[in-house]
């Protein structure tokens, strides 16, 4: 075996390269690894090929489900076509307003044909009446008196409306919660319909006048007593000797004392109808402060004077003691907002005023008594264009028709709620849950 040469000789000879590694070593290394890369793309070579012939085998076998695949989807058939007419009926007052109302709809949708019907004035009176009118109508909609809801639904003659509003995720949670409730309970727990609109009541107050006698604002959440010892400082302020504290509206006594008795939760008579019931603790607590009022006052007992034929609105408002700034108050429903306002037009009335939440037994807004919806749209079961017709609905029931009533001075108060809190409208809209759904009888 021969001996090595002298291994400090061998390094000598051999030149450093990159990392301190001889030239012929580096070369070494880049030979090994050009092998292997040569190896790794063959095999890719034969990967791909056999990935490109399964490919083609499986595209041969299934090149009838590929064709239905790669063919592009049939667009879906629209709800309402603009080729196609399609005629809805609506029970409405007229055809002339019907249309006017809901021109957006028709202008969006020009196919549509709309028409109103209606029931005869004597059988739209009785759930018996109307739901007899009902069997024999063609109306695609029905404006349901909320009363009657569940004779029409028992009957079988409105659809409900769950399964739609999940199908197209109708903003359901955009309605005021009570309202809702009320079209549920009616229902026993099936939603019949969509209510616009339902009403309520406030206290409604003249800054003008609390400022001058500097007498304290009221505020939400009084109790009626609270209520009857602000008006009483009318009458004991020399600057309110001649200005009522309270008024119910153009009510007469006794539709007023009726009124208060059902903000406080009173009924007239027992739960059968049979017995009165005006003769008992939770009503003279109602009556008395009332009488005093009268007697002394500083509740006012101005009542409307008995007319014949026409009436103009400008001579009703000269009537309201509190349009007139005879009254500090008034106790009156959501629709006497819209009085206010044309008053101001008309007479004109130029007092600063606003409103607070209705007065309760408690001072809890959630204890209000008044509250009601007086009907509701509902969907024909028998229309043969039930579709579009809910196509409709959605849009009678939507925040633009809502924006579109509000800018025509429709008087009742929308179901959508559109306050930002800054709005006397936004009074209204504080009680979470009603613990009576129900209205004043001198109001319906």
């Amino acid at each position: 075996m021969s001996m090595p040469r002298n291994w400090e000789e061998e390094l000598s000879e051999m030149p450093t390269g990159a990392g301190g590694f001889s030239m012929r070593t580096i070369r070494k290394v880049k030979e090994r690894i050009a092998m292997q890369e040569k190896k790794k793309y063959r095999y890719r070579q034969a990967a791909a090929a056999i990935v490109c012939t399964v490919l083609l085998g499986a595209g041969y076998l299934l090149r009838d489900d590929l064709a239905d695949w790669m063919r592009k989807a049939p667009a879906a058939k629209p709800v309402i076509s603009d080729d196609e007419e399609v005629r809805l009926s609506v029970q409405y007052y007229d055809t002339g307003s019907l249309l006017q109302r809901y021109s957006t709809f028709i202008i969006r949708h020009p196919s549509v044909r709309l028409e109103a019907v209606s029931p005869p004035q004597g059988e739209a009176y009785t759930a018996e009446g109307y739901v007899s009118w009902a069997k024999k109508s063609s109306a695609d909609i029905f404006q349901v008196p909320l009363a009657y809801v569940d004779d029409m639904s028992r009957e079988g003659l409105i659809k409900p409306l769950d399964a739609w509003i999940k199908r197209d995720s109708y903003d359901i949670e955009s309605l005021y919660k009570p309202v809702v409730q009320a079209i549920r309970e009616a229902g026993a727990g099936q939603l019949y319909g969509l209510a616009p609109s339902f009403e309520t009541y406030a206290l409604y107050y003249n800054k003008t006048l609390f400022n001058a006698a500097n007498i304290p604002l009221p505020k939400d959440g009084m109790t009626w007593e609270e209520v009857w010892n602000l008006a009483a400082q009318f009458g004991e302020s020399p600057k309110g000797n001649d200005i009522a504290g309270l008024s119910f509206g153009r009510y007469s006594p006794a539709a007023s004392l009726s009124l208060l008795g059902q903000s406080m939760g009173l009924r007239l008579t027992s739960a059968d109808g049979k017995l009165p019931t005006i003769d008992t603790p939770g009503w003279r607590k109602a009556l008395e402060p009332l009488a005093r009022g009268w007697r002394e006052g500083w509740i006012s007992k101005q009542q409307p004077k008995k007319r014949e034929g026409d009436i103009l609105m400008k001579d009703l408002y000269m009537e309201d003691p509190f349009l007139t700034g005879k009254s500090a108050m008034s106790f009156a429903s959501s629709i006497y907002m819209n009085d206010i306002r044309s008053a101001e037009k008309l007479i004109p009335f130029q007092d600063k005023w606003g409103a607070v939440t209705q007065p309760t037994a408690t001072g809890n807004p959630n204890d209000s008594r008044l509250f009601g919806v007086s009907y509701i749209y509902a969907i024909n079961s028998s229309s043969k264009d039930a579709d579009a017709a809910w196509e409709l609905l959605k849009a009678m029931v939507s925040k633009n028709q809502a924006l579109r009533d509000k800018r025509n001075n429709y008087s009742s108060l929308s179901a959508i709620p559109l306050t930002d809190n800054s709005e006397p409208e936004d009074v209204f809209f504080e009680s979470s849950n009603p613990s009576v759904i129900g209205m004043a009888d001198s109001e319906l």
